[in-house]
């Protein structure tokens, strides 16, 4: 999963898609690297159930949504700044 990321990230760059990582073991270090290398979340399987599944893809739609906004008002004001 971590090598997935990391390749992922590379090839998409800054179009690279929310990804809430999934996990069959439980290992904080290998969370704060998934989290470190851009993963907007972190489950363990067995651990998490559907609702937190739902609850994670769900943020990082709308936050990934939020930035998108966020940028395109920040190009606005540059080119407004500009003119």
């Amino acid at each position: 999963g971590l090598a997935f990321l990391t390749r992922l990230r590379q090839q998409a760059g800054e179009d690279c898609p929310p990804v809430v990582m999934i996990t069959g073991y439980g290992s904080e270090a290998i969370a704060v690297k998934a989290l470190k290398n851009g993963a907007v979340d972190y489950l363990v399987k067995g651990q998490a159930t559907a609702d937190e599944l739902r609850q994670a893809v769900g943020s990082a739609i709308a936050n990934t949504q939020l930035r998108q906004k966020l940028q395109a008002s920040e190009q606005r004001f540059q080119t407004s700044v500009e003119n």
